[in-house]
């Protein structure tokens, strides 16, 4: 029997990202740092329509903040819709 190989994806090409700012709350909470995991579904126009949070530690602290930068990031048109998953570290810089 014929093995069928799945349809290479696309490559994909970061136009622009914001990056998500470190938590009020989770520096009231005297956290340093944090790792979210998210998926993002990326539309064929390049726009990222949908954010899901996979993984966060701690968690709660920096979904929002995730979802709202992550929300905005463009990338070139693709010939169909995609999903990758991105990892962000949260590191508190010295004041």
């Amino acid at each position: 029997a014929p093995v069928q190989v799945a349809a290479e994806l696309e490559t994909l090409k970061l136009i622009s990202n914001t990056q998500p700012v470190f938590p009020i709350a989770a520096v009231k909470a005297g956290l340093t740092q944090g790792l979210v995991s998210a998926r993002i579904f990326i539309e064929k126009n390049g726009n990222v329509s949908r954010v899901e949070i996979i993984d966060a530690r701690p968690r709660k602290y920096f979904d929002r903040e995730v979802i709202a930068a992550l929300s905005t990031w463009r990338y070139a048109p693709l010939s169909s819709p995609q999903s990758k998953i991105i990892e962000l570290t949260f590191k508190l810089d010295s004041l």
